[in-house]
């Protein structure tokens, strides 16, 4: 089975956790990511699949309780590739491109680490 539906767990072969990148070097970009699966905690994961929701043109605007999170990423370009379509109930994204909080990103799927319920809001959405 693919990492579309399913959370964290034992489907991962290996991880790197990106934690040893401090928050005071995160401006400088450090690290370059392709063809990556990032899990996230489900409250990023929902405030990224949020801006993405909002539009390529309009991902920054309205970030408001997730303004913190939003304000480091320069770049987050959605992916042509994305299975299935554009919803809330969304538990896996693809982006084409990323880049900001100290690492660039071409192909990347974001999972949460805990599937998202369906009823839950989106911040800023």
């Amino acid at each position: 089975g693919g990492a579309a539906g399913a959370a964290a767990g034992d489907e991962y072969a290996s991880a790197l956790p990106l934690w040893p990148i401090s928050m005071a070097q995160r401006s400088a970009q450090q690290l370059l990511l392709s063809r990556t699966t990032l899990v996230l905690p489900p409250a990023d994961y929902a405030a990224l699949l949020a801006a993405v929701l909002r539009g390529p043109d309009a991902w920054q605007s309205g970030a408001n309780l997730t303004a913190p999170l939003i304000r480091g990423i320069k770049v987050l370009r959605m992916g042509m590739l994305q299975s299935g379509p554009l919803t809330p109930t969304l538990q896996s994204l693809n982006l084409e491109e990323y880049a900001g909080w100290g690492f660039n990103g071409t192909d990347l799927t974001l999972v949460p680490s805990q599937p998202l319920p369906a009823c839950q809001p989106l911040p800023d959405w």
